[in-house]
């Protein structure tokens, strides 16, 4: 889109028509409808922040960005939440030689 000036739309552009009309920002937006931010979200599911962002990255819980850096909010977790270890790697178990086999090893 471009202004009437003809100009593309920057973020003092933006800044100044949200000032100016008394509109509430895209965070104050999210926040008003319930979104969390990370330490929020990482609280209520009893996980860390690094947690947090691998999960969102996995696809696990729903993000909103509310600027141009790429921050995000996170809805907040439903009936079908992740649950904490639930996704975590088993550790595999080194398999030992059983004692017929060591012994006949030794013969």
């Amino acid at each position: 889109m471009i202004s009437g000036e003809g100009k593309r739309f920057n973020r003092m552009m933006v800044a100044r028509v949200r000032s100016h009309y008394g509109l509430k920002t895209r965070y104050a937006r999210l926040r008003a409808r319930g979104m969390l931010t990370v330490a929020e979200i990482a609280k209520r599911l009893d996980i860390s922040a690094a947690t947090v962002k691998t999960w969102r990255c996995a696809g696990l819980l729903r993000t909103h960005s509310y600027n141009d850096k790429g921050q995000t909010l996170f809805e907040q977790p439903g009936p079908d939440m992740p649950i904490k270890y639930q996704y975590q790697r088993k550790k595999r178990v080194k398999s030992v030689p059983s004692a017929l086999g060591r012994n006949s090893l030794n013969s």
